[in-house]
């Protein structure tokens, strides 16, 4: 499914607000499956969470790829989302 970012015109200091397809229901790109009832379950809780994805690019189209992440030297977790 083709990610969407759209901000809204609500202001706040400190947070943006914006509408966003977070995600889908059914089979993924990367073989995880969402049923609808779990979806259901897991939208009451997104309002007001932080969105941290890594994007790549597919055949032209921008993409969510995962949640990468690297391990430094000294074992620290360096995320690579946005």
């Amino acid at each position: 499914m083709p990610a969407h970012f759209s901000k809204s015109e609500d202001e706040d200091a400190e947070m943006l607000f914006a509408s966003v397809l977070a995600f889908h229901t059914g089979n993924n790109r990367n073989r995880s499956n969402l049923t609808e009832d779990a979806a259901k379950k897991a939208i009451k809780e997104l309002a007001y969470k932080p969105v941290l994805a890594n994007f790549c690019e597919i055949d032209g189209v921008r993409d969510f790829t995962s949640h990468d992440f690297i391990i430094d030297d000294d074992g620290n977790f360096i995320y690579e989302e946005k």
